[in-house]
């Protein structure tokens, strides 16, 4: 499942409101390398641990035959259940089922039987007691209007309907354990069954569900279709999908295998591949690589309105948000890559593989995540893969300082949702990559094959892939899982090298500085370390353990860069000083995209020479990557000297628009320099990509550049994709903070506008009116009530980060008693940060359109760029 919101150059959706909602949950300041700070810890006052849920019985095949009405916005049928009982004696069956009639429950012969219902379960007596050489199969008859699991999306009721050209659509969403709430089902990960299922809908719209379809049987009387689909790879039931509605269908193939894509009317065909076109691609990697050639009839990806995450992995069937479609003037800032390739390793690695409880969700969420870089290094290379993954470590980093520091593997929560967030999936995928790093190439796609082919079909728990990892290699790793997963967080190391110039020898000290504590254990980890010198380069292996290392090194002359982890390959943070001149030499030299950037960042926070402004300058113009350009972009921005504004000027003609958008965001740092201003001016109207005419529009506002209102008034009324330029119009008026463009901003906070756009508008708000300010209190608290799902959680977080005291009694009752698990959290960190002994904290002005992330924490949203 993609939230993010995130998953990335694309989805997940808003790296704003991912780090407003990061800062909401932050309770301390981020620490320095190698400070020692204790992280706040996981869970709150309603958090306890969970145990696995005791089966009772195996269930076999689940039958659903349902009537789905839009109009009335209900479910209506049966479902019948084959089981066995897993001991002798079974006296009576659990199932799960909230805010569902139960009408009856039949056993096939016609005879009925008794239950009763209690807190979401139905406890069924059978006629005897049943052994695990009996079938049980039950239909139960029921009727429901589901309040979650199954959405009903369409134009408003009213007259004067808000989204009037909204599509009809109905589609499903189980993951955790949302299923029971349109049809009575087992509803925990932890068992698999074939299922099958006949849809009757209106005969306007189409259906689309799990494994193949069987046929569809038209009934002109009662303008209805019944669709009959058949999975028959068993599945956890929260995989479970439909979706209903009109759509555009495009079939390509991977090999035999029909690759289908269902977009909405007037989408069109070039639209939809721009979003889907690596799907073949990817499945002929995954099937390769890991070793089990795709398994199921088909694959489906179906694109729907106002969906909850970024994506859902429903198996055959992903079901995504349409904001993934998107124009190429969007592009590269936006792309579906990593979105569609994520949902796609979920067809192995937690559709076909499924944690057997949410503590070893990373089992499918960590490796969706690293599945997603692994074919990004396939199909792009090794800089870009290595330069996902360091971006994934800086957003687990910034959870970890800013929020929580969690094991990864754990049963302590409050809600299974709180469990999907950055240690569950960047933290996964960078253990698997450091997996990876201690046992080679060879060994690891070994482990994985074999770890795949032994549980195929079936759950698995952390200790499952630690017996493959032992089985393949021949070698003890419970000292790495045991670091790694049931521990938390990861070595901080301050690092000090010694040239003896009589000896010819580099003394290297290695020291580990984490707090330790009943989670932060001493890590042990073997790093290579690369010594570069005259003469070229020599690579040693060594290993830390303690909390002080110490190595000698005899080279044939002292180092000129010493490399450190040189492919960053062990999720660490590092400290070590090196001169000026020494990091200037490894900007230009380190072979690594990550060396170079952390050159770049230990350059900006030294005290300013005037070397770093020609050698950034150079970097920014004449890098091979795009991230380290984008680096220099920034690191030029703390500088703020003219050398620098004429640097970032100078990219503005780089080819990639993510660095002419980095220059931009740089310039904006220039407070009321007119020449940024102008520079900022030509790019909002010149620039052909979206994202980077909209970066301008906030960098005119945070210049406060002359006619700037006049320019952003303007702005707002531009049309373009995804309304981006208008939502960063938005914000650079928040930014000039004049109090009378209120009544410009207040108007885009309207249901009928763009979702995105809202927050933009409310984001505006916060800077043009303060906690005393009742009108942007009342508006705020409004939109805590807001149909749209990320509209009410960005004004929680907005009712916090502005100190709106009068906001409390609304997020009292959604603490209380929001249906979303997401929304009750949400508000309780709101209320913490409202308590009045805290001060608000003021949200950084972090890069807007880091779109990696696959899934943002809380709240989990779909994706798109920022703001």
């Amino acid at each position: 499942m993609t939230k993010t919101g995130q998953p990335r150059d694309m989805p997940v959706f808003f790296k704003r409101i991912a780090t407003a909602l990061l800062i909401v949950a932050s309770l301390s300041a981020t620490p320095l390398a190698g400070q020692q700070v204790s992280r706040k810890p996981f869970g709150d006052s309603l958090s306890r641990y969970h145990q696995e849920r005791r089966r009772t019985y195996d269930l076999e095949h689940i039958l659903l035959n349902l009537t789905l009405d839009e109009r009335q916005k209900t479910v209506s049928g049966s479902t019948t259940l084959t089981l066995r009982p897993l001991n002798p004696g079974l006296e009576a069956v659990e199932i799960d089922s909230a805010e569902l009639k139960i009408r009856s429950i039949t056993q096939p012969d016609g005879s009925h039987l008794n239950w009763q219902e209690n807190d979401g379960k139905l406890h069924i007596h059978l006629p005897a007691p049943a052994d695990p050489s009996d079938t049980i199969t039950l239909t139960i008859a029921f009727d429901g209007k589901p309040r979650k699991g199954l959405y009903f999306i369409g134009p408003d009721a009213a007259d004067d309907a808000a989204y009037p050209d909204k599509p009809v659509q109905i589609w499903s969403q189980g993951e955790v354990e949302d299923s029971h709430y349109w049809f009575p089902i087992y509803d925990y990960p932890n068992d698999k069954a074939t299922s099958e299922g006949y849809y009757t809908v209106n005969a306007d719209y189409m259906v689309i569900s799990n494994g193949r379809l069987i046929g569809v049987e038209e009934h002109p009387a009662e303008r209805t279709k019944t669709y009959h689909w058949k999975q028959e790879v068993p599945h956890s039931t929260y995989l479970t999908s439909v979706v209903v509605g009109k759509f555009e269908k495009y079939v390509e193939r991977a090999g035999d295998l029909p690759v289908e894509y269902y977009v909405p009317p007037g989408t069109g065909r070039e639209r939809a591949l721009r979003s889907f076109r690596e799907t073949p691609h990817a499945i002929r990697f995954f099937s390769e690589k890991i070793g089990i050639p795709y398994p199921y009839p088909k694959y489906a990806q179906v694109a729907v309105r106002d969906f909850v995450f970024g994506g859902m992995e429903n198996i055959s069937a992903t079901t995504l948000t349409d904001r993934t479609l998107h124009d190429d003037s969007s592009e590269p800032q936006i792309n579906s890559v990593d979105l569609v390739t994520h949902e796609l390793a979920h067809q192995w690695f937690g559709d076909l593989l499924t944690c057997a409880n949410w503590d070893h969700i990373w089992l499918n969420e960590g490796f969706a995540t690293y599945w997603a870089d692994l074919y990004r290094e396939y199909r792009f290379g090794e800089q870009e893969y290595r330069y996902s993954l360091f971006k994934a470590e800086a957003r687990y980093l910034e959870e970890d300082r800013q929020r929580y520091r969690r094991p990864m593997v754990t049963s302590y929560y409050t809600d299974p949702l709180d469990l999907f967030d950055r240690t569950t999936y960047e933290k996964g995928a960078l253990v698997l990559d450091m997996l990876r790093y201690v046992l080679d190439d060879e060994k690891f796609f070994a482990t994985m094959t074999h770890y795949a082919k032994a549980h195929q079909a079936g759950n698995v728990t952390t200790d499952d892939l630690r017996k493959a990892a032992e089985e393949v290699s021949g070698r003890d790793m419970g000292w790495f899982f045991t670091q790694w997963t049931t521990k938390a967080g990861y070595p901080e190391l301050e690092i000090t090298q010694q040239w003896n110039e009589s000896t010819r020898t580099v003394h290297l000290v290695v020291e580990q500085k984490q707090l330790l504590d009943e989670q932060t254990p001493l890590f042990r980890m073997p790093v290579d370390v690369e010594f570069i010198t005259s003469a070229g380069r020599s690579r040693r292996r060594i290993e830390f353990a303690h909390p002080r290392d110490e190595f000698d090194f005899p080279l044939d002359s002292q180092p000129l860069i010493t490399r450190f982890d040189p492919e960053h390959r062990i999720l660490a943070t590092m400290r070590f000083p090196k001169t000026v001149a020494e990091l200037i030499y490894q900007l230009k030299n380190d072979p690594s995209v990550v060396g170079r950037v952390w050159a770049i960042d230990q350059l900006v926070q030294t005290e300013k020479s005037g070397e770093i402004v020609p050698a950034l300058r150079q970097t920014l113009v004449g890098d091979s990557f795009w991230g380290v350009r984008e680096a220099a972009a920034k690191g030029l921005a703390e500088i703020k000297t003219v050398a620098a504004r004429e640097a970032l000027a100078e990219a503005l003609h780089d080819r990639d628009a993510r660095v002419r958008q980095a220059s931009i965001r740089a310039l904006g740092s220039f407070r009321k320099d007119g020449k940024a201003a102008k520079i900022a001016a030509a790019a909002l109207n010149k620039d052909r990509n979206t994202f980077v005419a909209a970066e301008a529009a906030l960098a005119i506002g945070k210049i406060q550049a002359k006619d700037a209102k006049k320019m952003l008034r303007q702005a707002v009324n531009r049309s373009s994709d995804q309304d981006v330029v208008r939502r960063f119009s938005l914000r650079g008026l928040g930014e000039l903070g004049d109090k009378k463009e209120w009544d410009t901003v207040v108007p885009w906070i309207t249901y009928s506008k763009y979702p995105e756009t809202r927050m933009a508008a409310v984001d505006a708000l916060l800077k043009l009116g303060d906690h005393q300010d009742s009108r942007t209190a009342a508006k705020l608290i409004a939109l805590v009530d807001d149909p749209d799902f990320y509209v009410k959680q960005y004004a929680i977080y907005a009712l916090a980060e502005g100190n709106f005291q009068q906001g409390r009694a609304v997020l009292i009752k959604s603490a209380q008693t929001a249906l979303d698990s997401r929304v009750r959290r949400s508000a309780r960190i709101a209320l913490e940060r409202l308590a009045p002994s805290r001060a608000p904290e003021p949200i950084s002005d972090a890069d807007t359109t880091e779109l990696r992330l696959p899934r943002v924490p809380m709240p989990q949203v779909p994706f798109a760029a920022a703001p």
